[in-house]
């Protein structure tokens, strides 16, 4: 791996995997949307390409003389009204990108999916690189927008181009200035938002962890493989206490049902 592309690079994520592959002595290109700020990327020695996944043109040009391609670019959203452009970013912007590297031929494709592009372990279990999906499990726009960019990667890989696929967890971290939704529950856990928890929980993992896992997907990987990245599982009310131990807020939280939290 001597020359890299990576999508969504002045994101929370990508630029973490901007930083790994920088540490290591790779050179690399950035695919930023037009006026998409680089704070998380300034004063890295990386080439900044503007463009839209949406547009294939703008893939085609962002793959010329790589060699490996993360791609990591994506709307994320706990949930939105009208989830269309993000079906267009993370379904269409996926399989652009993938056409483009196969044209291109490009050597290696890491993909970054989510555990909720996984599916849901049967109750008191833990999911894993082969959980199947669900639909009625995980019926919500992000989730399924995950999923099918994720069959689009194996549908590449199936057919032959190297493609490996990283399944990060809720990822937190340095360099969530945007902030992602999971960065927004600390913000309003922090400014004393409703003290309430729902049944549930998920995995998470630190930003420079997930990063870590996408460069050794390359370097230890295999092509067609699933990666899942996460750190500890938590609870939901073991997350809201975990971040008033850190902060030093003291909060009672109470239960409430879903139905009434939705």
């Amino acid at each position: 791996m001597k020359h890299a592309l990576v999508t969504g690079g002045c994101g929370f994520l990508g630029s973490a995997i901007v930083r790994r592959l920088r540490d290591r002595g790779v050179k690399v290109r950035i695919l930023a949307l037009p006026g998409e700020p680089t704070i998380n990327v300034d004063g890295l020695d990386v080439e900044i390409l503007r463009g839209d996944v949406t547009r294939i043109e703008d893939c085609k040009a962002a793959v010329k003389g790589i060699d490996t391609v993360f791609h990591a670019a994506a709307i994320y959203l706990a949930w939105a009204p009208d989830p269309s452009k993000m079906y267009e970013v993370n379904h269409r912007g996926t399989f652009n990108m993938l056409e483009a590297a196969r044209r291109e031929g490009v050597e290696t494709t890491v993909y970054t999916a989510s555990i909720v592009a996984l599916g849901r372990p049967p109750i008191g279990g833990v999911a894993n690189e082969e959980t199947r999906y669900d639909v009625w499990d995980l019926d919500f726009p992000y989730s399924r927008s995950k999923f099918h960019s994720r069959t689009i990667a194996e549908d590449f890989a199936a057919w032959g181009m190297d493609v490996r696929i990283v399944c990060p967890g809720i990822v937190f971290g340095p360099g969530d200035v945007a902030p992602t939704p999971s960065g927004k529950l600390i913000l309003e856990t922090l400014k004393g938002g409703p003290p309430v928890w729902v049944e549930g929980g998920a995995s998470y993992v630190d930003v420079r962890d997930a990063a870590e896992v996408h460069v050794l997907a390359v370097e230890k990987g295999l092509p067609g493989e699933r990666y899942v990245a996460t750190g500890t599982n938590l609870s939901n009310i073991e997350l809201l206490e975990a971040i008033g131990r850190v902060a030093g807020v003291d909060r009672r939280y109470y239960k409430v049902p879903t139905p009434v939290a939705r």
